[in-house]
């Protein structure tokens, strides 16, 4: 069986078979390339959705990100896995089938590439917005920092007036020491969110008595281009 009409919007069937028919001509072809189209801008979408997730799991690890995208990895991040539209299955992260993309971990950063119709690449997204974001935590963490430290040097000053001018040791200044436990507030560590100790490691404070009441207190900064490695108490 046969039906249509000659010209550019022509579309004929043919019967091949019980219950089976083949489309061809120009109009099918246009209704298949539209939907190619929406699918692979449902793709490109998609791979939003796991850059979010992988953003997100690098606020939650220190700007750390993720060594795969899979779903095991990544899916407490999402409330749906991204769908392959070509597939109808979930969306792959380490594919270049159409309707998955490609995680890539490269050096300190990552990058995500859609594979639209035919696994030609679509879209690219990269981990720019979460190093933005990440600097600006990592600035918030050192101010708290130097806020904590300041705190730090209350406490010791405090001790000074009521000890003749002599500094706590090391030991009295301490969240359980001598120093500390008359405070009610013990400052944190912005990084770890532990109490801070006396250690030289990020978000810590690094304190040293002296002779004739002097001493040295200073913090340990996360590594930003803005700040020093260590700011001084003032």
């Amino acid at each position: 069986y046969a039906a249509g009409s000659s010209g550019a919007d022509s579309l004929s069937v043919r019967e091949s078979g019980p219950g089976s028919h083949d489309l061809s001509g120009t109009v099918a072809q246009q209704i298949r390339a539209a939907f190619d189209a929406l699918k692979s801008t449902l793709t490109n979408a998609n791979i939003r959705l796991i850059q979010s997730a992988v953003d997100r799991y690098a606020a939650d690890n220190n700007g750390a990100f993720p060594a795969n995208a899979s779903p095991a990895t990544l899916d407490a991040y999402l409330d749906g896995w991204p769908v392959n539209p070509w597939h109808v299955g979930p969306m792959a992260t380490d594919s270049t089938i159409q309707g998955n993309c490609q995680y890539t971990r490269s050096g300190t950063g990552y990058s995500i590439t859609a594979y639209i119709t035919d696994g030609a690449a679509g879209d690219t997204v990269d981990d720019t917005w979460a190093k933005q974001a990440q600097a600006v935590r990592v600035g918030l963490k050192n101010f708290a920092g130097q806020a904590n430290v300041q705190v730090i040097k209350e406490y010791v000053d405090e001790w000074k007036a009521a000890h003749g001018g002599t500094p706590p040791t090391v030991i009295e200044l301490a969240k359980a020491g001598a120093a500390g436990t008359p405070h009610a507030w013990w400052p944190v560590n912005p990084r770890t969110s532990a109490a801070m100790v006396n250690a030289d490691a990020m978000g810590d404070f690094q304190y040293t008595p002296g002779v004739g009441g002097a001493y040295t207190l200073t913090v340990k900064q996360l590594p930003d281009a803005f700040y020093t490695e260590y700011y001084t108490a003032q």
